[in-house]
């Protein structure tokens, strides 16, 4: 008898820490998911929106007719402020032309066409957020 109820008494205990945990562990994923969201977001309207600094080396990096060589010039502009935008072997940035094939990228990695991404091409602000999904 004292086996059985010993028994017991773990085994509640121990399914009980296991949904605690599972619980924490949840809320605790979504949370960190929903903070580098926001700090992405964050990120890029600062230094993509109105008069930025870089949107204007950007806007300025396309003055001439060739599509390729302003795509090289945009690509050196992104790669000299990878850091500001977070670009790291985790993210990556594509330069599309406007039929959204890609000109130049920071890796050869295929492109998803999200959301985002087909507003943008569209010509409209693509700034839709999606916690948790691989590409934004």
């Amino acid at each position: 008898m004292r086996k059985g109820l010993y028994f017991k008494i773990i085994l509640i205990l121990v399914v009980f820490i296991l949904i605690v945990m599972s619980v924490v562990g949840a809320v605790l994923i979504s949370n960190v998911l929903g903070y580098y969201t926001d700090e992405f977001f964050t990120c890029m309207s600062e230094n993509l929106e109105g008069e930025a600094q870089l949107r204007t080396y950007l806007e300025t990096a396309m003055e001439s007719d060739d599509a390729l060589a302003n795509a090289e010039k945009q690509r050196n502009v992104l790669e000299a402020y990878a850091s500001r935008l977070g670009i790291d072997d985790y993210r990556s940035f594509y330069i599309l032309d406007s039929d959204g094939n890609v000109l130049v990228g920071s890796d050869t990695g295929n492109i998803a066409f999200t959301p985002n991404l087909i507003s943008a091409i569209s010509g409209e602000v693509g700034a839709k957020r999606n916690q948790g999904a691989q590409f934004a």
